[in-house]
């Protein structure tokens, strides 16, 4: 299934879960659009100023020993926030979670407000527990919902991995009946596209090699 519009998926992990405390460990992002049968994955690995926290390591896998010598966030702040202010972001728990992760990050390189110019779009407000079939997901985790979609998720916690299959679940999701209230959503977001035409056309590369 191609993508009706242009988006990019993004997933953090990171130190752990206090977005004013710990810091991002690891950035992923698929890249979707309709010229494109399967997206265009990246990511990339930061070293973070304090220790990795072992709840956080047994649930991503990255321990301390594997960002060393790898390079801090700031320096790649300006670049990074050049490429989401060009794209459609979407994310799962993505405003509860990545943002406020992402926020923390740019203010600590020097930018206050970073998200003044991104349209963003969170598939998790929009799962459901029951979707008016006898199965139902277990959860409304990421695995869980891509489960029930029949998404292939093998590497969960690896954040181009969540990242990629986001994606995968937002048009999954998109195929709900009518009264679908995702689609009113995915709809104002093509429409503010012509005003973004001008950036989601502008090819910002990103290099984003671990």
């Amino acid at each position: 299934m191609r993508a009706p519009f242009p988006f990019t998926t993004l997933d953090i992990e990171s130190t752990g879960t206090d977005p004013y405390e710990d810091q991002i460990v690891e950035l992923g992002l698929a890249e979707f659009s309709p010229h494109l049968d399967q997206p265009k994955t990246l990511a990339r690995r930061f070293k973070p100023g304090l220790p990795i926290s072992k709840g956080a390591a047994a649930v991503h896998g990255i321990t301390n020993d594997a960002v060393q010598g790898l390079k801090p966030f700031p320096p790649s702040a300006p670049k990074l926030l050049q490429y989401l202010q060009a794209r459609i972001i979407v994310g799962y728990n993505l405003y509860a979670f990545d943002c406020r992760m992402l926020a923390a990050e740019f203010a600590r390189a020097g930018i206050p407000r970073p998200f003044e110019s991104i349209i963003f779009i969170d598939v998790y407000p929009f799962v459901k527990e029951d979707y008016g079939q006898k199965r139902r997901p277990a959860s409304k985790s990421l695995e869980d919902q891509c489960a029930w979609f029949g998404i292939s998720l093998e590497q969960a916690h690896s954040a181009a991995q969540d990242a990629e299959a986001t994606g995968w679940l937002l048009l999954a999701m998109m195929q709900w009946p009518i009264g679908n209230p995702l689609i009113p959503c995915i709809e104002r977001v093509i429409e503010m596209q012509s005003g973004l035409r001008r950036r989601l056309e502008t090819p910002i590369q990103l290099e984003m090699g671990v």
